[in-house]
């Protein structure tokens, strides 16, 4: 099922829109990254460097983290 609602065009969830520094972890790399936005499904970040996707990765802020992938 999409996380969209097809009917509206808008997610069922609301996204927290933020700008919080913090740390990508995956297994070849650690890297600064902003997180944008995060929500019970994903998160977006901002980084300079081009990320691989499929990889796995732990999304570090604060005192929090999430495993998840790319």
């Amino acid at each position: 099922m999409s996380s969209e609602s097809s009917e509206t065009g808008r997610r069922r969830r609301s996204r927290l829109r933020v700008r919080l520094p913090a740390r990508l972890v995956t297994r070849t790399d650690t890297q600064p990254v902003v997180l944008e936005d995060l929500s019970l499904h994903g998160a977006r970040v901002a980084t300079s460097t081009q990320l691989k996707l499929g990889s796995e990765a732990v999304l570090e802020w604060g005192n929090f983290e999430a495993f998840g992938e790319v």
